[in-house]
């Protein structure tokens, strides 16, 4: 017991949770953003601006293709088919609200 306490002293402050210790870990070295965004150069912002807009060029196309053409034919509104357009349009929703965020990164880091 004795080298528990020794240990949890010197990890840091500790708070009594009931039946647990909880050790809050020091954080004087952390950095935000990460070092990997620092210093982008123009070559690898625009390689990253052009692979990340290709891939969401083309979720976006092979994704609304298969709404509409689920949509258009009837013969093609099977079960099967249905789960499969519901899984493009939760493709197309997250292409839409989480890819940009790839294509921002590079721009605000440029020196």
């Amino acid at each position: 017991m004795a080298s528990n306490t020794s240990w949890q002293q010197q990890q840091g402050e500790q708070q009594d949770g009931g039946d647990c210790i909880i050790i809050d870990p020091p954080v004087d070295n952390v950095t935000y953003p990460p070092s990997s965004y620092k210093n982008v150069t123009t070559e690898e912002a625009a390689a990253k601006i052009s692979v990340s807009s290709l891939v969401m060029a083309l979720a976006l196309f092979g994704n609304c293709l298969v709404v509409t053409t689920v949509w258009r034919c009837r013969r093609l509104r099977t079960p099967t088919n249905v789960y499969i357009v519901s899984l493009a349009i939760s493709d197309l929703l997250i292409t839409l609200s989480c890819t940009w965020v790839h294509l921002v990164i590079p721009v605000s880091c440029l020196h």
